[in-house]
């Protein structure tokens, strides 16, 4: 039976210009799609003492400084590494005046480059959308090619053949009503960039975290007032999706969610999120939450090394139980203790799990939530 179910589990998340199904299931800092075969998967910067975290973009940057420079000071994702946060955002300056000598944001580029004293991160949202908006996401629109240019420009020029940035990372536009299909066809953008990247050995170039679908869920409550730009609640979101990205990035530790599972009685999608910081060696508090189910359900927690669909149903590693809180359709609720053991041999392991519930209102009796990548380390 669980072999024939195998299919069910994780229909992957649409990749079009639309609403993420399962808002409650994402976690800020999920990398967009794409990936530079040519780039590390943890950036190694060395002995640094303190590290420069360098913003550049327009105006949809303005803001999430503010949050970013606390959290790091809170939390360092390098013990005893100090960050120090700059924001660089030009109200108005599009990508295309970003990669052009004449304009000021290239001289501000310029400028970063001159002064720095520490290795670089540089943490990248730019656009077009207002003077060239991209109509399809290939190559015979002039507009897509334009940005291409402008964002490989860019990425070359912060890393200045080694003596500038140490990592570029482009995240995207987030969802913008007023311009909705042009700002989206940016994503898809940066994958390619990055696809290109990989081809030519430019391990410089990496992917920010994933805005547009996590602002749409939070629309319009994380917007101002233009419905195009943050507020703080939105500066706040977009400082936890970099946040948690420059952890990943820098010590391997992530929990990354993925596909979309299936709906249980009432059509809810049950949802598996992690609590309590980071699978980090040693971390006795983590805790895995399943919400959304039936309430009073029994639950199964499966645990494997390989993502769904399949291999983690027909083959689990381990499983687990648990029983749903609350009654009704979508109102059960459920925490499973999973202390990381301090053991440093688990350094870069990856666990998938997704959590399965007893339910006669679901496809076979069975409701699933998403599945979630844990990527350990020490």
């Amino acid at each position: 039976m669980l072999r024939r179910l195998a299919p069910l589990l994780l229909a992957t998340s649409l990749t079009a210009q639309t609403k993420p199904t399962v808002c409650g299931a994402l976690i800020p800092g999920t990398p967009l799609a794409g990936t530079n075969s040519a780039a590390p998967r943890i950036v190694d910067l060395g002995s640094a003492k303190t590290i420069q975290i360098e913003i550049f973009g327009h105006s949809e940057n303005r803001g999430y400084h503010t949050f970013l420079q606390p959290m790091l000071d809170a939390a360092p994702p390098l013990a005893g590494v100090k960050f120090i946060v700059t924001n660089n955002w030009i109200g108005g300056q599009e990508a295309f005046r970003w990669a052009d000598p004449t304009q000021r944001g290239y001289r501000t580029i310029d400028a970063r480059l001159r002064s720095r004293a520490h290795p670089m991160l540089s943490l990248c949202l730019f656009s077009n959308n207002a003077t060239y908006p991209i109509r399809k996401a290939d190559t015979t629109d002039a507009n897509f090619v334009r940005f291409l240019s402008n964002l490989q420009s860019i990425a070359d020029h912060l890393h200045a053949n080694g003596t500038g940035a140490a990592m570029v990372y482009f995240s995207a536009h987030r969802y913008k009503p007023s311009n909705s299909l042009s700002a989206w066809l940016e994503n898809p953008a940066v994958g390619h960039i990055l696809v290109e990247a990989g081809k030519q050995k430019k391990g410089w170039i990496k992917p920010g975290p994933e805005q547009h679908g996590l602002h749409w869920c939070c629309f319009p409550s994380c917007y101002a007032n233009d419905r195009a730009h943050t507020n703080s609640t939105g500066d706040k979101l977009m400082a936890e999706a970099w946040y948690n990205l420059l952890v990943r990035e820098l010590t391997g530790c992530y929990s990354e969610e993925y596909g979309r599972g299936a709906t249980g009685s009432g059509g809810h999608w049950p949802v598996l999120k992690p609590v309590a910081g980071f699978p980090k060696v040693g971390n006795a508090n983590f805790r895995l939450r399943t919400s959304a189910t039936l309430g009073g359900a029994p639950l199964v927690y499966l645990l494997g090394l390989d993502k769904l669909p399949g291999p983690i149903l027909a083959n689990p590693l381990v499983l687990l139980y648990g029983a749903a809180s609350g009654s009704g359709p979508g109102n059960g609720t459920h925490q499973l203790p999973l202390p990381i053991p301090n053991d440093v041999g688990l350094h870069g392991a990856l666990l998938q799990v997704q959590t399965a519930a007893l339910d006669s209102g679901a496809t076979l009796g069975l409701s699933f939530t998403n599945g979630l990548t844990l990527g350990l380390c020490k």
